[in-house]
């Protein structure tokens, strides 16, 4: 391999492999990444019903969070989460929660918590 040019004589990395953690950029230069968001579902007490979530940014300062229930909220359980995640992320972003059937997994066939925008 190269060597590094500071002359310690240590190699240089050709590549970089692993996971990578996907994350949504405020308008302030904060970052949303998934522990935030299973915060969120812990503090509206949704664990029980919640099964599966994505939150996918969307054009326009939109964030829609996708929800595969275990079983079906209550209207109470629903308002609490969309509350919740309003207080949160609503000063950035216009908040949309949608029960879903199935979220359907990443190319590599894992689920992908989070969506940013490309780019």
């Amino acid at each position: 391999p190269e060597q590094c040019e500071c002359g310690r004589g240590l190699g240089l990395l050709t590549r970089v492999q692993g996971r990578t953690a996907h994350a949504i950029r405020r308008p302030s230069g904060g970052l949303i990444t998934t522990p935030v968001i299973t915060s969120l579902i812990g503090r509206a007490q949704a664990y029980e019903w919640v099964y599966q979530f994505q939150v996918r940014e969307e054009p326009g300062r939109r964030l829609r969070f996708l929800v595969d229930a275990r079983r079906p909220p209550s209207e109470v359980q629903r308002r609490e989460l969309t509350r919740t995640i309003e207080s949160a992320l609503g000063q950035d972003f216009r908040i949309t929660v949608e029960m879903v059937e199935r979220i359907e997994p990443a190319p590599s066939g894992k689920l992908q918590f989070l969506v940013p925008l490309a780019g």
